[in-house]
Formats: C-alpha cells, sequence, structure tokens
C-alpha cells in the first residue's frame, strides 16, 4: 500500500485524521450520537473523554475527519 499523503499545514492533521496512517474509519454509531460538524471546544472535550476509557495506552481509537467524528480501526 502507498504511504499516506502528509498535510502541508501541519494544522491540518488535527482536522484530518485520515492522514495519519492506513487506518479503516467508520461513522455508524458516532455519527448518530453526534451528527453536526463539531466545533474545536466540543472536539477537545470529545477527545478527552474518550483518552479517559481508551483501553489501550497510546493507541488512540477516535478521529476527526472534516470535523465529524469517526472510529478508528487499525489495518497492520
Amino acid at each position: 500500500m502507498s504511504s499516506p499523503q502528509q498535510p502541508s499545514d501541519p494544522d491540518m492533521a488535527g482536522w484530518n485524521d485520515s492522514l495519519t496512517g492506513e487506518f479503516l474509519w467508520s461513522n455508524v454509531n458516532l455519527g448518530e450520537a453526534m451528527p453536526d460538524v463539531m466545533t474545536s471546544f466540543t472536539w477537545s472535550i470529545v477527545r478527552s473523554n474518550f483518552a479517559e476509557v481508551n483501553l489501550l495506552p497510546g493507541c488512540n481509537i477516535l478521529g476527526n475527519i472534516c470535523g465529524r467524528p469517526y472510529s478508528k480501526f487499525n489495518l497492520e
């Protein structure tokens, strides 16, 4: 598989986690709970809450793609 495209702007990676590696992204249950685009403040709260319940330290299971939450599944 080809390597993911690196964003030219470092801040852009924070809004598009799909550029961080090869993962399978799903918005099935999260999209029903949070259907609208989130503000950066809302995203910081959601990310910190998911970090507290993460079972694998250092393995983030939540991503933000264009302001919407997605669950991440590792393909490696």
